[in-house]
């Protein structure tokens, strides 16, 4: 379980990078290289949920509570492969509108990628403190 724990993060850690990379992605500089990126670190999340679910069910015989934090993990990692997916979305809607002239500065998209990073954090922080409080935070 607490190899579990240590992979949901990793993961979360990967997903704030990506929200990070793609925010990034609007400067132009680095557009290009981000997709290819972000896809390939969305299938190591994938493959780590893969792996980690089949072996800890296949060899472990998981009771109630251990089989519950399972599938909060399996769920919470879903989450997080849908925001690694959002990431990608972005990447490439920057790509196309960065060839078209800007027609405002994007103020408020670094400032929101910011608060939803901060909000991963605290999400995956409450899950492995157990703390019922700070998730409902």
């Amino acid at each position: 379980m607490a190899e579990l724990k240590e992979r949901l993060l990793k993961m979360g850690g990967l997903v704030e990078q990506m929200i990070h990379r793609a925010v990034e992605s609007r400067s132009g500089a680095t557009a290009i290289s981000l997709p290819r990126w972000s896809i390939w670190s969305i299938r190591s999340v994938a493959q780590i949920e893969i792996d980690t679910w089949r072996r800890l069910l296949a060899t472990q015989q998981p009771m109630a509570v251990d089989l519950r934090n399972i599938i909060a993990c399996s769920r919470i990692n879903s989450e997080l492969e849908r925001m690694g997916d959002q990431a990608i979305n972005i990447c490439d809607n920057t790509q196309f509108l960065l060839a078209e002239p800007e027609l405002k500065p994007l103020i408020d998209i670094p400032i929101m990628a910011t608060e939803v990073k901060q909000m991963v954090q605290r999400s995956l922080d409450s899950f492995v403190k157990r703390s019922v409080e700070q998730a409902r935070r």
